[in-house]
């Protein structure tokens, strides 16, 4: 799963709105604010999680607790609330994206070769 780019930004927008350092959030309060469809569920869901699960992610905002509630408006219904705080370990400068590597079209047309030059014969799969 890849995460939308403006996430970091619309956290930090959403957290800075309040002088709290620690809130709870739902998915559709988020999406409500910034007005995004509802097709961004998914991505906003994903990304919390991720906050949530992995400590050494670099964001500046940590999901600490994620909790089961009825929704107030249909109690046939559960939503997923999530407590996100400032994280205190984290660095002054954030880079854009640790995982990014730049390739050029020349070492992807060299990878190509490669693969396409290999003896493919003996890579039959037993049925």
């Amino acid at each position: 799963m890849t995460t939308h780019p403006k996430i970091f930004e619309l956290l930090k927008d959403y957290m800075d709105a309040d002088t709290q350092t620690e809130r709870w959030i739902t998915v559709q309060e988020f999406r409500t604010y910034f007005h995004l469809k509802k097709s961004c569920s998914p991505v906003i869901a994903g990304y919390f999680r991720r906050i949530y699960q992995n400590p050494t992610y670099l964001c500046p905002y940590r999901v600490t607790r994620i909790e089961q509630v009825k929704d107030p408006a249909n109690p046939y219904r559960s939503v997923r609330r999530y407590l996100v705080e400032k994280s205190v370990h984290m660095p002054e400068k954030i880079p854009e994206c640790r995982f990014r590597a730049t390739i050029s079209a020349e070492s992807v047309h060299t990878v190509h070769h490669q693969i396409s030059q290999r003896d493919w014969s003996g890579a039959a799969i037993d049925q």
